[in-house]
This record gives C-alpha cells, sequence and structure tokens, in this order.
C-alpha cells in the first residue's frame, strides 16, 4: 500500500469523488417525477454500486485497535447507508421488475414499497450526515485547487453564513415536505407537485442536504480532540 503523501492524497481524491457522485445520484433518484423509469432504475442500479466502492475505498475505518467516538461514528454512519442503500436497489428493483420467480415469497410489493420510502429519505439523511462528518476534507480539497478564493471566503466568514442559511432554509424543507412522515413511515405514498418546477424541487432539497451537513459537521468537530494551539488557525470555514 502506497503510504507517502501523493498515496494518501490520490487515495482521499477518490473518496471524495465516489461521495461526490453517490450524493449527486441519490439528489437526482428524490425527484422521481423528473426522470424516465428507467433513467431512474439504472441511477438506482449505479448508486448501489458506488455505495459498495465507498465502502471499498474506506475499509481501513474498520480496522486498528483504537477507535474514538468519531471513528465510531464515521463506522455506524457508513454501515447504516450501507443498509438504505441495499435496501433502496432491492426495493427498486422489487418494484421495477417483479418478477415472481426471482424473489422470496412474502412481502411483495407492499413490503418494497415501504423499504423503498426508507431508503430514500433516511439514506439521504444518513448520506448528508456522512459527507458533514467528511466536510473538513472537501474544504481542505477546494483550499487546495483555489487557495486564493479560499482564503477570501475565510476571511469573510463566508463559509459559515453559507452553511447557516442552507440549514436554516432545510429545517423549512423539513415542515412544508412533511419529511418527518416519510422517514417515520406514518405513510405508504410520496406525494408530488407534478406542476412543481424542477429546479425549485431540487433546490429544496439542497438545502434539506444542507442542513444534514451542517449538523454532520459540527457534530464531528465536537467529537475531534482539540488541536494544539501552535498549529491551530481559525478560519471562517472552521466556526
Amino acid at each position: 500500500m502506497n503510504r507517502s503523501p501523493a498515496g494518501r492524497k490520490a487515495r482521499a481524491d477518490r473518496r471524495l469523488a465516489v461521495d461526490a457522485a453517490m450524493v449527486l445520484g441519490l439528489l437526482a433518484l428524490m425527484g422521481r417525477p423528473y426522470l424516465a423509469a428507467p433513467v431512474h432504475a439504472w441511477i438506482g442500479a449505479g448508486l448501489t454500486a458506488l455505495s459498495a466502492a465507498h465502502h471499498l475505498f474506506s475499509r481501513g475505518r474498520y480496522r486498528g485497535r483504537r477507535h474514538t467516538p468519531l471513528r465510531t461514528v464515521q463506522v455506524a454512519l457508513q454501515v447504516l447507508l450501507l443498509a438504505a442503500v441495499l435496501a433502496l436497489g432491492y426495493s427498486g428493483a422489487r418494484m421495477t421488475w417483479p418478477a415472481a420467480a426471482l424473489w422470496p415469497a412474502g412481502g411483495g410489493l407492499p413490503l418494497a414499497r415501504r423499504l423503498h420510502i426508507l431508503g430514500a429519505y433516511w439514506g439521504f439523511l444518513l448520506m448528508g450526515l456522512h459527507l458533514g462528518v467528511q466536510w473538513h476534507t472537501v474544504l481542505a480539497a477546494v483550499r487546495r485547487r483555489r487557495p486564493a478564493r479560499a482564503a477570501r471566503l475565510d476571511r469573510a466568514g463566508a463559509w459559515f453564513v453559507l452553511a447557516l442559511l442552507a440549514a436554516g432554509y432545510g429545517i423549512w424543507v423539513v415542515i412544508k415536505r412533511d419529511l418527518l412522515a416519510y422517514l417515520f413511515l406514518q405513510t405508504e405514498f410520496v406525494f408530488y407537485d407534478y406542476g412543481e418546477p424542477a429546479a425549485l424541487f431540487y433546490l429544496d432539497y439542497l438545502a434539506l442536504l444542507g442542513l444534514w451537513v451542517f449538523i454532520g459537521h459540527y457534530a464531528a468537530k465536537s467529537l475531534r480532540p482539540p488541536r494544539p494551539e501552535h498549529s491551530a488557525v481559525q478560519t471562517g470555514a472552521e466556526r
């Protein structure tokens, strides 16, 4: 295994690329009315494959004898996210290709429908929390590629202001779209406004993702041990 700084950076970039693809895939899937059925099915299959790749790239977190509280949370999020994506993939395939000979008896379509709702909404929540826990690596990548622009944003506190605005709007989205009903399966059907423009729908879900990222990022900060004062640099992103 390549343990050089370049090797570690390459692995981090691969994990970041897989994370980004998973987020975009699940975000697209949430807008079911805006996707043709075959497109929805293929994105779902791709998301399942990406989840397996993500687990492969992150397998190192399962090893080691020293499990800090933060690492325990990271592992738990990965396992729960994998379970949600697998439930989403299985139930999606069950509803899309309901060939009785291919599926075990019992449960049937009603069970698949319930699993699909739970997998989608809990998967989206867990994806956001997982991304939030890793958000410091996203910021590091931005600073590495756009150091001057990132420094200006840091000095202005723009990262924190944008995160706070997104989280506040995300709370409104939870209420407006009655998302708790889907998270706790108070209904077995998802209700869409088919006249709503796709841009507005996805803006709401981006804000919702921002809420989960915000919660995950600051929860992770509370679990990290404090850095030594001589190396700690307070920036707008770390407020």
